[in-house]
């Protein structure tokens, strides 16, 4: 079975293959000249369509919309 996703932005599905994480580091220069380094994180899931082609989904516009054929909500029961 397969966990299913859904892109929040266009309300496309795809199956869940892996999750990713990308880093990029800039050095930006400032006004005195001593280089200023600036981060940015972006956590991705990668999915792939019908058609098997493969692509990465930020986290942020991630839902999870089926666990082998459950609906998340009929697996998470309360206690």
């Amino acid at each position: 079975m397969a966990i299913i996703v859904e892109d929040t932005r266009t309300g496309g599905k795809g199956i869940l293959l892996g999750s990713g994480m990308g880093l990029s580091v800039h050095n930006d220069p400032t006004l005195m000249g001593t280089p200023r380094a600036t981060t940015n994180q972006v956590e991705r899931l990668a999915v792939c369509d019908k058609e098997g082609r493969v692509t990465w989904l930020e986290m942020a516009y991630a839902r999870v919309v089926l666990v082998d054929g459950d609906r998340p909500q009929d697996v998470l029961i309360d206690d």
